[in-house]
C-alpha cells in the first residue's frame, strides 16, 4: 500500500546510521530503471575516485569496481522504492560477501519484500484513530498553540481523518490544504464534499493529492506542473527550479520581490503544501534539492 511512510522511516534510520558506516548510498529504483545507471549511482555515492570513467564502464565492470571498493569497508545501501525483484537480482551479486555492511529496500509488492527472510521484514500499519488525529492536527493547526482543533470544527476534522484510513501521507496532505483555509465550517465542509467526491474515483491518497493539486492557485499550479516534466524520482534543484520558472514567466515581480524570490517563495508553498518533498537542505537549513510528491 502507498502512503504508509515506509521511505519517511527509512530515510530517518538512514540518516541517523549512516555515521557508522564507511560508505553509504542511498538510491531510488522507481518502476523504470537501468542497472547500469544504478550501478554507478552507487558507486558515485559511495566516492568513487575515478567517476570519469564510470559512463564507459558495462555491468559486470561496475559490479567488480564495487566489489573492489568496498571489500575493507561497512557500507549502507538503501534501495528505496523497488517494484520488481529484477531489479534486486540483477545487482545483488555485486553485494554477496559484504557480511559488515547492510542493504535496505523499501518496496510495496510482496514478491519484492519476499528477497528477504522473514524476520528481516517490516510491514507497516495504517495510524491508529489517536495518532492518526494528533498528525492532522500537527498539520492543519500548526499555528495554533498545542495544535488545538476548534470545537466547532472537531466533528468535521474527525470526519476527514477517518477518510484518509490512518495513511500518513493522505493525513499530512489534506492536513497541508486545510491549514490553508479559514478555519470555518462552511470552508471545511465544502473541502471535505470535495473529498468525499475524489474519493468516489480514486484510493485515497490519490483522492487527497488530486484534491490538492486541484486547490493550487494559477501560478502554483504551473509551477508544480512544470516539475512533472523531470524524470520519476528526479531530485531538482532549487537554482535550477527558480531560474527555469522565472524563464518560462510562471513567477512575475511583485511589489518589492523579484521574480527570484517570488519563484522560490513558490517552491517553499508546494512543498508546505506536501506536493514536493525535500530530498536535502543545505548548510542554512534551506532546501537545495526536492522531488515530486507520490504515494510510495
Amino acid at each position: 500500500m502507498g502512503g504508509l511512510g515506509k521511505t519517511t522511516i527509512v530515510a530517518n534510520v538512514y540518516e541517523r546510521g549512516k555515521i557508522r558506516f564507511h560508505a553509504h548510498a542511498w538510491i531510488v529504483v522507481s518502476q523504470t530503471y537501468d542497472v547500469e545507471e544504478l550501478l554507478r549511482k552507487v558507486l558515485r555515492k559511495i566516492g568513487y575516485a575515478d567517476q570519469a570513467h564510470l559512463d564507459g564502464m558495462d555491468v559486470h565492470d561496475l559490479k567488480e569496481k564495487f566489489k573492489e571498493n568496498i571489500s575493507d569497508r561497512r557500507c549502507l545501501i538503501v534501495l528505496d522504492d523497488v517494484w520488481d525483484r529484477e531489479a534486486y537480482n540483477q545487482i545483488h551479486d555485486a553485494f554477496q560477501n559484504l557480511q559488515a555492511s547492510r542493504i535496505i529496500i523499501t518496496t510495496r509488492s510482496k514478491r519484492v519484500a519476499a528477497l528477504a527472510l522473514p524476520t528481516r521484514h517490516l510491514k507497516l500499519q495504517p495510524l491508529d484513530k489517536v495518532d492518526a488525529f494528533s498528525l492532522f492536527c500537527r498539520r492543519a493547526f500548526y499555528s495554533r498553540k498545542d495544535y488545538d482543533c476548534p470545537s466547532e470544527l472537531l466533528e468535521l476534522a474527525n470526519s476527514i481523518v477517518d477518510r484518509c484510513q490512518g495513511l500518513p501521507l493522505a493525513i499530512v496532505s489534506i492536513g497541508s490544504l486545510l491549514s490553508s483555509k479559514q478555519p470555518i465550517q462552511h470552508a471545511w465542509k465544502q473541502t471535505y464534499n470535495q473529498l468525499q467526491s475524489e474519493l468516489a474515483k480514486s484510493d485515497h491518497v490519490q483522492a487527497v493529492l488530486n484534491l490538492s493539486y486541484y486547490d493550487l492557485p494559477g501560478d502554483l499550479s504551473n509551477c508544480f506542473l512544470y516539475c512533472s516534466m523531470f524524470p520519476e524520482d528526479c531530485p531538482m534543484p532549487r537554482d535550477n527550479l527558480v531560474r527555469l520558472w522565472v524563464a518560462e514567466g510562471f513567477a512575475a515581480r511583485k511589489e518589492n520581490n523579484t521574480p527570484e524570490d517570488v519563484a522560490e517563495g513558490n517552491l517553499n508553498e508546494l512543498i508546505n503544501r506536501n506536493m514536493l518533498e525535500v530530498v536535502e537542505t543545505d548548510e542554512l537549513g534551506r532546501v537545495s534539492t526536492c522531488k515530486m510528491q507520490h504515494c510510495a
